[in-house]
């Protein structure tokens, strides 16, 4: 599941969703997604976040693969109705959520409300900076801190998501965006 915001264009859209599902679920020349024989259903929105969630699941999907900043009514660096709605979601559909928690550039306001729901995993980045050495290691994600013990309680997780080679993206691409659906894969 990708979601589209109102104001990005139907290009940036098609790309950001393209882009997603092949680390998901593509092959092609030499490219594997991390499960290649899966079924990819794209939902965009543009005021209602709920309905194409809604269609998704009509179609029994068992994985919801978030990859992009959901604030319905601007919540960040909190929990609201949509982080409600995914942990009913997930509780009574058995549905697993992997959603990003949103790159520090793109977001400089926070983690967006969708990153919160509790029965969700939380997926942040990191960048390996292409050795093996872990000293070097970026993690580029939104995190918040419990104030009394300074202990990150999202993401969840974080995941290889920087310079992601795919069959669309021959290229590389990164961040959450990228981390997540490998995540929803595994």
């Amino acid at each position: 599941y990708s979601a589209s915001q109102e104001n990005q264009s139907n290009e940036l859209y098609f790309y950001h969703a393209n882009y997603t599902g092949s680390i998901l679920a593509g092959y092609y020349n030499g490219y594997s997604g991390v499960v290649p024989d899966a079924t990819v259903y794209c939902a965009g929105y543009k005021t209602n976040a709920i309905e194409p969630v809604d269609a998704l699941i009509s179609k029994g999907i068992n994985v919801l693969s978030i990859s992009l900043a959901i604030a319905p009514e601007g919540v960040y660096n909190g929990y609201g109705y949509f982080s409600k709605y995914l942990d009913y979601i997930s509780f009574y559909y058995k549905t697993l959520i992997c959603i990003g928690s949103s790159n520090s550039s793109s977001t400089p306001s926070g983690m967006p409300e969708s990153a919160f729901a509790y029965n969700a995993i939380t997926v942040g980045n990191i960048n390996d900076m292409n050795t093996l050495e872990q000293s070097d290691d970026l993690l580029d994600i939104q995190s918040l801190y419990n104030v009394s013990n300074t202990k990150a309680y999202k993401p969840d997780l974080c995941a290889p998501g920087t310079c992601v080679k795919t069959s669309y993206t021959p290229n590389g691409g990164g961040g959450t965006s990228a981390a997540t659906p490998v995540v929803s894969g595994i």
